[in-house]
């Protein structure tokens, strides 16, 4: 009898234990992005969980082409107001027009990216982005995106090239990622990258504007 209640018991715990969430990563390996000031170095894992972390990413590198890996560890919210298009496709924040008096949080968006970032399913909101090559990167090259959700942002094209995850885009993965973004550009505009790629098991339900 008591054979049985102690095998009851770890099968208990087990179940217990196999629903519960675990990182790929073990947290000894993992930096925060605010630790290293977004200098990283190969073979790296640097997680971020703020909007804070997010911008010290995305302004204090211009490449990143080895075997680093970026995660996300939380939720991120960049802008709380709300992104919307007026009836002439005007953009729009907080239902004003975008300008000095009523500017969101912008970021410039890496130049060149060639490494893994692993949203873990996690979601990053009120991203806004106007750059020559709008994305949450410029430009990526036999890099890989999965796992991760866009909400309520802009990207806006200068030039020509946009897309939520990439403006132009090479030899790259983007897989399992969701985007309910505004995208504009001119010549090179979709939902989930700007130009070529691969993709893969991704949804974009936001609007796309080329000219």
């Amino acid at each position: 009898m008591k054979t049985k209640r102690l095998s009851a018991l770890i099968l208990a715990v087990i179940m217990v234990f196999s629903v519960l969430p675990i990182s790929v990563y073990a947290e000894d390996d993992v930096i925060p992005m605010s630790e290293c000031m977004g200098q990283l170095k190969s073979g790296n894992t640097y997680s971020i969980s703020n909007a804070e972390e997010f911008l010290i990413f995305e302004n204090n590198n211009t490449d990143i082409y080895s075997s680093v890996k970026i995660i996300l560890t939380d939720n991120i919210t960049v802008n709380t107001g709300l992104f919307t298009l007026d009836e002439n496709k005007n953009l729009l924040y907080n239902g004003k027009a975008i300008d000095e008096t009523n500017m969101p949080v912008s970021f410039k968006p890496l130049e060149s990216f060639g490494a893994t970032f692993d949203g873990q399913g996690y979601t990053i909101s009120g991203l806004y982005c106007n750059a020559e090559s709008a994305g949450l990167f410029e430009h990526s090259s036999q890099a890989t995106i999965k796992n991760l959700n866009i909400k309520n942002s802009a990207f806006v094209s200068s030039e020509s090239v946009a897309g939520t995850f990439s403006g132009e885009c090479s030899y790259t993965t983007i897989e399992n990622c969701t985007s309910d973004a505004i995208v504009i550009g001119r010549a090179f505009v979709g939902g989930i990258t700007g130009s070529s790629g691969t993709i893969d098991s991704c949804l974009f339900s936001g609007t796309v504007i080329g000219e």
